[in-house]
């Protein structure tokens, strides 16, 4: 909610606003404008000073400068909506972010790959180390020496190949790791289409979007009971990547989402790197109208309130309470788990447990 963010020059920081994934600010930069509802701003070393403004018209990316300008609602940006590709000149360190496309980032000396809107694909040449940087995300790092795919916006695919380590670091999330040699979904935030692994059963949640596709090759998409389509409303950010098995989509007016228990599962919350929920953000896990979302044990979960100001999650604690039109819930450490009761404006905490 802050309309402003001053990280003093020289120094190391990292900026996390409300509603924002992140800020990451390197050292030898004056100053950074980080606005409420941006994912993400990536600030890189050198540059004096990088804005992100809501709702700008144009960023300009100045060749040769590593700079990457995220803006919300923008209409254009230095590579136009919809253009099919757009060169950046090798040995250029430049990243494009356009409107509606997460962030590709162009490593240097490599040739560049700008990730536009509705282009079918980057690539991201082999051998290398290639940083995605998309919407909603500080960051997705796919490992040495393996394909490195980028995940767009309006992209058909993204392939991430099996038993390949990668980390697909999805919005308000931190890290969501595709394991080795297993079925994993991506979940990103404001593409159209993101690649789940063929032949695995899982649902994409996207939000912004007007539909969720499933892309080729994938078995089937899961939608949890009470759900009619597997159409991604917006405001939703959350997205639940359930390991080895299906996925739900979490969708608004939804009845219910459920997560499988004895599976890790992650929340992906807007702006959070764990499960902060706004008040007035469009961002939950769990959407308005949803009457409950169970969180299995043992897994680390974070607290979905509608009109909550803020839910912290403790570290240590295994599940987390989900109550909706609660104003806040606290976690404590050590707690087992939590009652996750349907529109209960209470829920009863366990006995070792306290508010």
């Amino acid at each position: 909610g802050q309309e402003a963010s001053l990280i003093l020059r020289g120094q190391e920081a990292s900026l996390i606003l409300r509603g924002q994934e992140a800020s990451e600010i390197l050292r030898g930069q004056e100053a950074s404008l980080i606005l409420r509802g941006q994912e993400a701003s990536l600030i890189l070393r050198g540059q004096e000073a990088s804005e992100i403004l809501r709702g700008q018209e144009a960023s300009e990316i100045l060749r040769g400068q590593e700079a990457s300008l995220i803006l919300r609602g923008q209409e254009a940006s230095e590579i136009l909506r919809g253009q099919e590709a757009s060169e950046i000149p090798r040995g250029q360190e430049a990243s494009e972010i356009l409107r509606g496309q997460e962030a590709s980032e162009i490593l240097r000396g490599q040739e560049a790959s700008l990730i536009l809107r509705g282009q079918e694909a980057s690539l991201i040449l082999r051998g290398q180390e290639a940083s995605l940087i998309l919407r909603g995300q500080e960051a997705s790092e796919i490992l040495r020496g393996q394909e490195a795919s980028l995940i767009l916006r309006g992209q058909e695919a993204s392939e991430i190949r099996r038993g390949q380590e990668a980390s697909e670091i999805l919005r308000g999330q931190e890290a969501s790791e595709i394991l080795r040699g297993q079925e994993a979904s991506l979940i990103l935030r404001g593409q159209e289409a993101s690649e789940i692994l063929r032949g695995q059963e899982a649902s994409l949640i996207l939000r912004g979007q007007e539909a969720s596709e499933i892309l080729r090759g994938q078995e089937a998409s899961e939608i949890p009971r009470g759900q009619e389509a597997s159409e991604i409303l917006r405001g939703q950010e959350a997205s639940l990547i359930l390991r080895g098995q299906e996925a739900s989509l979490i969708l608004r007016g939804q009845e219910a989402s459920e997560i499988l228990r004895g599976q890790e599962a992650s929340e992906i919350l807007r702006g959070q790197e764990a499960s902060e929920i706004l008040r007035g953000q469009e961002a939950s896990e769990i959407l308005r109208g949803q009457e409950a979302s169970e969180i299995p044990r043992g897994q680390e979960a974070s607290l979905i309130l509608r009109g909550q100001e803020a839910s912290e999650i403790l570290r240590g604690q295994e599940a987390s309470e989900i109550l909706r039109g609660q104003e806040a819930s606290e976690i404590l450490r050590g707690q087992e788990v939590s009652e996750i009761l349907r529109g209960q404006e209470v829920s009863e905490i366990q006995d070792q447990c306290s508010l």
